[in-house]
């Protein structure tokens, strides 16, 4: 009970014992009797404020909470151990396997539902090796470095066998390939990396063969052009190469190597000039254009005004246009 509440009653008392008073005198009541009464009702109050205060107190107090004795954690069962060594496992390539050698860990699950293994170990054993056959499989021997470390990091993890009954994880991971296996392997990428540098040999040289047979050969005309591209000014030359070059263009084709129709010597040679340019096939206008002009130009300045004046007479007609671009020469027609 508070002070103030302490007061109140004191107060409250004091108006009661002044009441009996009051009561007393005015009905004529025995002296003692209202006296005792003034006196019980101012003094009951002081006396009762202690254990009614108590009490009020003890109602207040919160009940006792019970005390929940703290649970200590259960440490799991030290691990127990397995070694695999040496454990062949197929790879991507049926006839190459990979050596496999780890050390298995496991321990009994708590609690352990089911009936208990009666070997725990080989179980925790055949969880890793057919988790490592699957992994392995799909692995190349040629990169047996990065299956390992694939390995390690996988059978690292702690997992459950499909029973429930043990927790399995491996260390100590090594995956190798066997020292023969990897000589064979380094020879065949040896071949394979020669036959890749044959076949592409074979198909430059198939490429050169078209090019020489189908277009540089394809007419004593056409390998003329040829000769003359590679130097514009070796004409001369050229023209003293004119019967090698029909004969080479025969055996190109398996041709009969064609007779010279004409005498030898000079006047010869500027007739066989003017048949091999008329020789070439119609759909080659653009070459005979090109090959006419060149040869005529050349032989204009070597001084062979007059052979040059016959080629430019026989195949200079209107009909014939080649490219004022060809060979950086501008093309004069003569009139």
């Amino acid at each position: 009970m508070t002070r103030e509440q302490r007061s109140a009653v004191r107060i409250a008392s004091l108006l009661a014992a002044i009441l009996w008073v009051v009561l007393g005198l005015m009905r004529g009541w025995a002296p003692g009797v209202w006296v005792v009464l003034a006196a019980v009702t101012a003094i009951a109050p002081s006396l009762l404020a202690g254990p009614v205060s108590q009490w009020l107190h003890e109602r207040r107090r919160p009940e006792p909470q019970p005390v929940i004795a703290a649970v200590a954690p259960v440490e799991p069962p030290p691990p127990s151990r397995y070694e695999l060594s040496y454990v062949p496992l197929s790879s991507a390539r049926a006839d190459y396997r990979l050596v496999l050698s780890c050390v298995v860990w496991w321990r009994r699950k708590s609690p352990e539902p089911g009936i208990p293994h009666a070997d725990p170990g080989s179980l925790a054993a055949e969880v890793v090796l057919e988790q490592s056959r699957q992994l392995v499989g799909a692995a190349s021997p040629e990169e047996v470095e990065i299956a390992q470390a694939k390995l390690t990091s996988y059978l690292g993890v702690v997992r459950a066998d499909a029973t429930g009954h043990i927790e399995v994880w491996a260390t100590d991971v090594a995956l190798r390939l066997p020292e023969s296996d990897a000589d064979r392997l380094r020879r065949l990428a040896d071949v394979r990396k020669e036959e890749e540098v044959w076949e592409h040999e074979r198909n430059h040289e198939r490429k050169k063969r078209e090019y020489l047979g189908g277009d540089v050969l394809k007419s004593a005309g056409s390998a003329l052009v040829w000769w003359l591209a590679r130097d514009e000014s070796q004409i001369d030359d050229a023209v003293g190469k004119i019967p090698n070059l029909r004969k080479l263009t025969a055996a190109a084709h398996d041709e009969r190597v064609p007779e010279l129709d004409v005498e030898r010597g000079e006047l010869g040679a500027q007739d066989h000039l003017v048949e091999l340019i008329r020789g070439l096939q119609p759909e080659d206008e653009d070459e005979r254009a090109l090959l006419s002009d060149s040869i005529a130009s050349a032989l204009e300045r070597r001084g062979q005004s007059e052979l040059a004046a016959k080629i430019r007479a026989e195949f200079d007609s209107p009909d014939a246009a080649p490219n004022p671009e060809a060979n950086g020469h501008v093309r004069a027609r003569s009139t």
